[in-house]
């Protein structure tokens, strides 16, 4: 789910998304908040309070759009997210731009190297899906793995997904 500027500036949004996952049988784990990398570097003194709600009641956190802003590296290592998502302007090129493709593996690298998931979007086709596995990148979005859902799709999709998980091992 992406969070706007406005919703970040609600500070009961954590509330609010943690009440709502618990009357729909969901944990917290479910969900992936993303926040773009714009908000999350140029205005955080209006995003740091209701990032860290967000984070201590279990809600992922991914910085989405990575590699088109700002970003410092600095507050990027003391962000509490969990993945970076490199933004899909960079995937798209990544067979046809060596540019692209350095880009791409640099974020990559540098996901690995702080302890969080990678994730590229846009994927397309099995091509660009190939070449990302081989550069390690966590994980990949876009329409060569499924179309975008409606909420009721979306909610029906969680509960399933979470319902067949593996209990872990004791």
């Amino acid at each position: 789910m992406n969070a706007s500027g406005r919703d970040l500036f609600d500070t009961g949004l954590a509330e609010t998304i943690g009440s709502g996952l618990l009357a729909r049988g969901l944990p917290t784990a479910a969900l992936q908040l993303e926040i773009t990398e714009r908000i999350l570097m140029n205005e955080p003194a209006y995003a740091s309070d209701t990032v860290a709600a967000l984070a201590e009641l279990g809600i992922p956190l991914s910085l989405d759009d990575f590699g088109t802003g700002y970003s410092s590296l600095v507050r990027l290592k003391r962000l509490p997210v969990e993945e970076i998502k490199i933004d899909a302007s960079f995937v798209r090129r990544l067979a046809r731009s060596a540019d692209d493709a350095v880009i791409v593996r640099s974020i990559v690298d540098l996901a690995r190297t702080l302890g969080l998931r990678s994730v590229a979007e846009g994927v397309e086709d099995p091509q660009t899906a190939g070449t990302l596995r081989e550069m390690g990148c966590d994980a990949a979005q876009g329409r060569h793995f499924g179309r975008p859902m409606d909420a009721a799709t979306a909610t029906e999709w969680l509960r399933r997904r979470t319902q067949r998980a593996p209990e872990p091992a004791a």
